[in-house]
């Protein structure tokens, strides 16, 4: 009588609080790769080999490896969210939100695109004119009280031969918040 199931070695599992290192998932590999070629030896040996049974093998070996990885490499739980724009991480140091609208040379911001600095001197802006008149934040719904529903369009001389001449918009949005601004002209 020849057996359904081939000989069963358990390997022993890597630590899952640690990502997985490529030696580690390459003895992963071997080690199935291994278990994969006794039990063909032994199905080959007692002429009960088929393809259904192959593919069957190796379909449990590739289950068994990805279970024995899974959630090492990406545990949406453990991850941190971090970036060039929050290196600190978007799970444990969320950006805040960016106040209402506001068009940076006509390009709309998002959070998702900026510094938490950044937002945060976003957030703090105000209409006015600033840099000796050259820079201006003009407030598309003059008269919305509500910071929230507020829009701002944020000018400044951005032609080709200008922008050497810019510092960078962290810069600006510092000089344009600890400044006081000259009042808008309608």
């Amino acid at each position: 009588m020849a057996k359904d199931e081939g000989p069963k070695t358990e390997t022993p599992a890597p630590d899952v609080s640690a990502a997985v290192t490529f030696d580690q998932l390459a003895q992963i590999v071997q080690s199935q790769q291994a278990q994969l070629l006794a039990v063909v030896r032994e199905l080959h040996s007692a002429n009960t080999l088929t393809v259904d049974k192959v593919r069957e093998i190796a379909t449990q070996a590739t289950i068994d490896a990805y279970d024995r990885t899974s959630g090492k490499n990406w545990d949406i739980a453990k991850f941190p969210a971090r970036s060039a724009l929050n290196p600190r991480g978007e799970k444990d140091h969320p950006r805040d939100q960016l106040v209402g609208e506001v068009h940076w040379v006509g390009f709309k911001l998002s959070e998702a695109e900026l510094t938490p600095d950044e937002i945060a001197l976003v957030n703090a802006l105000e209409p006015g004119v600033y840099h000796d008149g050259q820079w201006v934040v003009k407030d598309l719904q003059p008269g919305m009280r509500d910071r929230a529903h507020r829009k701002l369009l944020v000018l400044f001389p951005c032609a080709q031969d200008q922008r050497g001449d810019l510092p960078s918009m962290l810069g600006m949005l510092r000089e344009m918040t600890q400044q006081t601004a000259s009042p808008v002209l309608a």
